[in-house]
This record gives structure tokens, C-alpha cells and sequence, in this order.
């Protein structure tokens, strides 16, 4: 019954997410023109691939200790934060001045707005403690409490980001990513302040070896997310703006498959963290193979779906000027739902995993492939996309190959 509740839960936040994100690139994309909209999915991708790299650093060094410690030395974990906090301060800010610099320097080589790039990436600093933060309560195993946090931020999001875009344009969506991360960390502080019971406050004696798992986490997540979005990125490059229009709306809707399967992999990562202190790696890979042939069966369904009724959908969201994102839409998703559907288990376990090495190599070879098959689609949004599907499938197939032939190695 309680794992019944917490589907409800969590499947619940997922969807009400993609839901409002998809909802908030309509307005979007009604609201801006095709060059305004493409130059501000192009900010939007080099920040994304920064936060999602160097602040999941924190979050995955932190979730690493902390689930080790959980329910056995609050006080470590407690130390361990306050020490984190300082870290992360010095570590973000020192971050921002960085990059805006290299953007100053390189911005022009795809024409990137470097005043609009400047502001979203302040929100780099809000965001600092959300990893640690998030950590904890990953880690509490309460995933209502996780879910209903979730759902607070998406729709406080979603109302905060339209609301100043339209009072003042592309300005007041460019400060809203600042203002909703910051409250989001804020929140996310004083809700995970409440899962942990009260010690006593001293330093960190012997703060943990953090060093190699902030490399292996920096290594491992400059693959995903440059390997994510090298497709935008090169269309960029290569191609217009009105072209990486098209194929963000239709990469968009082509994930909306993997937020609907997410819940799944969400409920089994306290079972992933368990089997970890408890080396059952058998018995998880049995689960983990379950719930990708459940998902497979939905992956044909979806797909069936979106290639009758696609066509309709986006003609009714964002207008006849992106019906070209159909044809794109039913090339990717079958990428999508090998690679973030059924193998949906991968990004979770190679942040638990103590095999650190492993993972970055595989996620280097994922980054490789997909770089080929982007530079090879030449700038035109069908030869993107044949090529960014084919090397999803090909990376899937790998994941599960190394989980089968040396599960205790992969989950270890």
C-alpha cells in the first residue's frame, strides 16, 4: 500500500512538471519569435549544461556520504553539511566569474547573447545547498515529501515565469530564472533542515575525500549534459536559429515519454541505495530488468500515440509554424525512450555506484558517439535527428550490456 501511495506521489509530480514546462515553452514559443525563441534555447542549453553538471556535483558527492550515514550518524551528516555550504559558496561564485569570461570571449562563434546568458547564469549562485539539500531528502526515503516539494516548485515556477515575462519580456523570463532557483533552494534548506534530528554543532573534524568523486561527477556529467544537448548546440553551430526552434519543440515533446516513465526508476532508488550497503546485486538487477520490460510495453504504446495524434498536438500547442516538428518528433522518441525510458536506471546508479571509473568512461563513449552523429546530421534537423536516435540506441544497448555482464561491478 505505501509503495502504491508513493507512485501515486510521485507520478503525480512528474506529470504536473511536464505538464507546466510544456505549458511554459508554448507561451514561450507564441510569445517570441522563431529567431528570439531559438537565441534563448541556446542560452538556456549552456546554462542548463553547466547547473546540471558542476551543482549536481555537489548533490552527487553529498548523496554518495550522506546515504552511507543515514539513520547511523546524523552527526557526521549534519557536520558534513555545514561544511558543504562553504565549499559550494566559494565553488559557485568562483564558477560564475569563469564562465563569463569564456562566454565574453567565445560568444560570438555562435552568435550567443552574452547579456542574456550573464543574467541566467546568476543562477548558478541561487542555487547554492539545493544538491546537499536534496540529498537528504532523497536519502530520508519520504518521497511524498520530495513529490509535494516538487509540485510547490513547478507551479510557483510556471506562475512566476509567465507572469514577469509577460509584464516585462524576455527580461522578466531571464530574471525568473534567478528568482525561482534561489526560492527553490531556500525551501528546499529548511525542508531538509527538518528531516535531520538535532546535534550537537562542531566542525568536520576530517572532512570526506571529496576530490575524486567532484572528478568523476564534473567528468562524468560534462558527458551527459554536453552529450544532451550537442544536438542543439551543433544545430547552432551549423544550422539557424529557426531550425534549433523546430527541433527543441520536438525533442521537448520526444522526453515527455521518459518524465511519464520516471516514477518508476524514482521508487526504486531507496531499493538501489539499500542494495548498496547490502551488496545484493542480483536481486536488484532482477528489479531493474523487470521495470524496463514494463516499460518497454509503454514505449510501444506512447510511440503509437504521438505518430497518430502528434501531428495534432503540436498544431494545436505552438501553431502551424512548427508542424515541421512532427517529422523530428517521431525520429527522436524512439531515442528517447531507449535511452530514458527503458534505461531510465542508469543516471541514478552511476551516481551511487562506487565504480566511478566505469561510469565515466561509458558516459565519455556516450559523449563521443553522439558528437559524430550531430556533426554528421551537417546542420539539417532530419539528419540530426536519424543520427541522435541511432546513437541513443547504440549507448542503451551498451548500459545494459555492462549490467548484465557485470552486474556487481555496475551496482557495486
Amino acid at each position: 500500500m505505501l509503495k502504491f501511495y508513493n507512485l501515486v506521489w510521485v507520478t503525480s509530480s512528474h506529470g504536473i512538471s511536464a505538464i507546466l514546462a510544456i505549458i511554459t515553452q508554448v507561451f514561450l514559443a507564441r510569445f517570441l519569435s522563431h529567431q528570439e525563441f531559438g537565441s534563448l534555447i541556446l542560452v538556456q542549453t549552456f546554462i542548463n549544461i553547466i547547473e546540471a553538471t558542476f551543482i549536481a556535483r555537489a548533490g552527487e558527492v553529498s548523496l554518495y556520504w550522506i546515504s552511507r550515514f543515514w539513520k547511523e550518524d546524523f552527526f557526521i551528516i549534519n557536520a558534513y553539511r555545514a561544511y558543504l555550504l562553504k565549499e559550494e559558496l566559494i565553488f559557485n561564485t568562483t564558477l560564475y566569474f569563469i564562465i563569463s569570461l569564456i562566454a565574453y570571449n567565445f560568444s560570438y562563434l555562435i552568435e550567443l547573447n552574452y547579456l542574456w546568458f550573464q543574467i541566467m547564469g546568476l543562477s548558478i549562485i541561487a542555487q547554492t545547498t539545493y544538491g546537499g539539500s536534496k540529498s537528504i531528502i532523497t536519502s530520508s526515503g519520504n518521497l511524498k515529501i520530495l513529490s509535494r516539494f516538487e509540485i510547490s516548485f513547478s507551479i510557483c515556477s510556471f506562475i512566476l515565469l509567465t507572469s514577469l515575462t509577460y509584464l516585462f519580456g524576455i527580461y522578466g523570463f531571464l530574471w525568473g530564472n534567478v528568482i525561482v532557483p534561489a526560492i527553490k533552494t531556500i525551501v528546499a534548506y529548511f525542508t531538509a533542515s527538518s528531516l535531520l534530528p538535532h546535534t550537537k554543532k562542531a566542525p568536520l573534524e576530517k572532512p570526506p575525500a571529496s576530490l575524486g568523486l567532484s572528478l568523476a561527477s564534473i567528468s562524468r556529467n560534462i558527458c551527459n549534459n554536453f552529450g544532451a544537448q550537442i544536438d542543439i548546440i551543433t544545430l547552432g553551430i551549423l544550422g539557424s536559429k529557426e531550425s534549433v526552434a523546430i527541433y527543441k519543440i520536438a525533442k521537448s515533446l520526444a522526453n515527455l515519454p521518459v518524465r511519464a516513465s520516471a516514477p518508476i526508476w524514482v521508487l526504486l532508488r531507496p531499493q538501489i541505495i539499500e542494495t548498496i550497503r547490502t551488496r545484493k546485486t542480483k536481486e536488484l538487477q532482477k528489479k531493474i530488468t523487470l521495470a524496463g520490460f514494463i516499460l518497454t510495453l509503454f514505449s510501444i504504446f506512447a510511440y503509437t500515440f504521438i505518430f497518430l495524434y502528434g501531428e495534432i498536438i503540436i498544431k494545436g500547442l505552438y501553431g502551424e509554424n512548427y508542424l515541421q516538428s512532427h517529422t523530428i518528433l517521431n525520429i527522436l522518441m524512439i531515442g528517447t525512450l531507449f535511452s530514458g525510458t527503458i534505461t531510465g536506471w542508469f543516471s541514478f546508479i552511476s551516481v551511487t555506484s562506487s565504480n566511478k571509473k566505469a561510469f565515466v568512461y561509458i558516459t565519455f563513449i556516450n559523449l563521443v558517439i553522439l558528437t559524430i552523429a550531430s556533426v554528421f546530421g551537417n546542420g539539417d534537423i532530419t539528419h540530426t535527428a536519424l543520427s541522435i536516435t541511432t546513437a541513443n540506441i547504440l549507448t542503451s544497448l551498451l548500459a545494459w550490456a555492462i549490467l548484465f555482464l557485470k552486474p556487481e561491478k555496475t551496482l557495486g
